[in-house]
């Protein structure tokens, strides 16, 4: 069964990640499943670049409350 996302056990994050030559495009946030009160976040890694995180402003802003 495809969740949309790959990690479990996160809460109301539903964490995408991605690890490619080049950075994924943020559109692929896009692409992970939530239900209501879920958080889509993408973590996208390329060749010899640091880990990024890409999530929603209001997604973002309702986690660091």
């Amino acid at each position: 069964m495809c969740l949309g996302y790959d990690l479990d056990e996160t809460g109301p994050l539903k964490i995408q990640c991605k690890r490619t030559k080049k950075y994924v495009s943020i559109n692929t946030i896009e692409e992970v499943k939530v239900e209501p009160g879920d958080m889509p976040v993408l973590i996208t890694k390329a060749d010899r670049k640091p880990e990024v995180v890409c999530m929603y402003l209001d997604d973002f802003l309702e986690f660091v409350k």
